[in-house]
């Protein structure tokens, strides 16, 4: 960066997400949403539907937060994803063909069983907790 740096005049500064554990900023966004969850929702744990970054940052958040984390995945999802969710301590329910299949049955069991929904996107309580870099991650004390 000293080059471009220079080029530019200017300090600039690479946030290299790459480096994170699940090589991507949904880490963040997933573990903003769970810190912010009150004792009784971590107690139920967390459900959500994902194929890619984001099951692997609720997984990840979950296991170092000490919460139960059920990840709905499409059968087709490549076994590489699958295998990181299950490596980061996340359980996994290969469901539907398709996202919105699983995304459904992550609703249905957590409207059942009691989980609460950690959506990839919006949140049941309206906020937008993943998707955005860094939103709410300092907030929420993410070591990542």
């Amino acid at each position: 960066m000293d080059k471009l740096s220079s080029r530019l005049d200017n300090v600039i500064l690479v946030k290299r997400e790459d480096r994170q554990p699940v090589h991507s900023f949904k880490l963040r966004g997933a573990y903003a949403m769970m810190s912010s969850l009150t004792a009784e929702q971590k107690s139920h744990g967390v459900i959500t539907a994902s194929a890619g970054n984001h099951a692997q940052g609720v997984a990840f958040s979950a296991s170092r937060l000490g919460v139960k984390a059920l990840i709905v995945m499409p059968v087709a999802t490549a076994d590489i994803k699958v295998d990181a969710v299950r490596g980061f301590g996340g359980e996994v329910l290969l469901h539907g063909a398709n996202f919105d299949e699983a995304k459904a049955r992550a609703i249905e069991l957590g409207a059942t069983a009691g989980f609460y929904l950690g959506a990839a996107v919006r949140s049941p309580d309206g906020h937008r907790r993943t998707g955005n870099p860094g939103a709410g991650a300092a907030a929420a004390g993410c070591p990542y």
